[in-house]
């Protein structure tokens, strides 16, 4: 009976703190253009898995290297997305939970991003 009440009130105790369980996470990477060069300045945002909210972001150094530090509320799937604004906008889902909390080379290669006209007339 005793160790009955004592599981009982140890649960109630700790089951908030379970419940609002942070997940801190760190995400390692680089940008690089289609031939390899680092790309310095490119942003790298964190958002929720319908990619409609951001939860954090980073800008890339001169090296093109990023790291992004974020305190998640769970384990779930996210979207991690590079954008320059020379450059096509590169998307990838990935799946951050608390077996890791260091996710190195997360890395992103981005394409020129191509305008071209459709008609041009000169008089």
């Amino acid at each position: 009976m005793w160790l009955r009440d004592c599981l009982f009130t140890c649960w109630v105790a700790c089951c908030p703190v379970l419940l609002h369980a942070q997940l801190p996470v760190v995400i390692r990477g680089s940008v690089r253009d289609s031939i390899g060069n680092p790309l310095a300045q490119a942003t790298i945002l964190l958002k929720d898995s319908t990619g409609l909210r951001m939860l954090a972001f980073a800008i890339t150094r001169a090296d093109g290297s990023f790291v992004l530090r974020q305190t998640l509320q769970s384990a779930s799937v996210y979207r991690l997305e590079a954008v320059h604004l020379q450059y096509e906008v590169h998307s990838r889902r990935v799946f951050l939970s608390s077996v890791d909390s260091v996710y190195p080379g997360m890395d992103f290669l981005l394409r020129t991003r191509v305008k071209s006209m459709d008609e041009v007339v000169i008089r």
